[in-house]
């Protein structure tokens, strides 16, 4: 198997965000007094589930355990694991779901190191938003706004509403500026 520091993420992972800097360092403090408790994820020779826990296992230089995926739909795990396992406000849950949405439709191959790609002039079906925006306990109008910011926003403006320095909705009217006024 890849080591844990070449191997890349799954698609799937990359829905939610990393752990800040301040959370990363507690869990890996946490790791390196009681190990680790719950193994790395795999799936398709990426890391489904556990990407931080994997950085935090480097940074206490602790070997990381892995398990591989045997189930039916390795969305819905790395759904259900981070939803209810993660402290996410309800902008970064609708960021997540407007990238949910778009998997849904076939517009995101992201990798470990890119945000989604712009989204364009494609249109979400009612039933996508819908359904992307229920899953993760937000409103069609949040995931909007969302996606407002995914495909209008400048980098910076992304990380803050997943990092949850920032409101969708404040993000969303940012984005409607210029490039340089968003900076």
């Amino acid at each position: 198997m890849t080591t844990s520091q070449t191997m890349k993420h799954h698609e799937y992972a990359n829905l939610f965000p990393m752990l800040s800097d301040t959370e990363l360092k507690s869990l890996a403090e946490d790791i390196r007094t009681n190990g680790l408790e719950t193994p790395i994820t795999t799936h398709e020779g990426a890391i489904l589930d556990g990407r931080n826990r994997n950085r935090a296992c480097e940074i206490a230089g602790v070997e990381p355990q892995f398990v591989t995926f045997d189930g039916e739909d390795a969305l819905a795990f790395v759904i259900s694991h981070n939803l209810h396992r993660r402290h996410l406000t309800e902008s970064q849950r609708a960021m997540v779901a407007a990238k949910l949405a778009t998997i849904r439709v076939g517009e995101f191959a992201g990798n470990q190191h890119t945000s989604p790609p712009p989204i364009g002039g494609h249109q979400l079906t009612h039933k996508d938003r819908a359904q992307a925006a229920a899953e993760l306990k937000v409103g069609s109008s949040s995931l909007d706004r969302a996606r407002r910011v995914q495909r209008d926003g400048i980098p910076e403006l992304n990380d803050a509403v997943e990092k949850g320095e920032a409101s969708v909705n404040a993000a969303a009217e940012v984005s409607k500026l210029p490039e340089a006024e968003q900076r």
